[in-house]
């Protein structure tokens, strides 16, 4: 897998602006589960 961050895919800034959010923080558990259903994904549809 390359090393650039999966997360760098996902637009946070437009998701905070469309649905109002004061932040757009995630936890780090939330953060490294999201990056391994990243990872699933491109590795089921390789």
């Amino acid at each position: 897998m390359e090393t650039k961050d999966l997360l760098d895919y996902i637009d946070f800034t437009t998701i905070c602006e469309d649905y109002n959010l004061k932040s757009g923080d995630l936890t780090w558990k939330q953060t490294s589960e999201l990056q391994e259903i990243i990872k699933q994904y491109i590795n089921q549809n390789k």
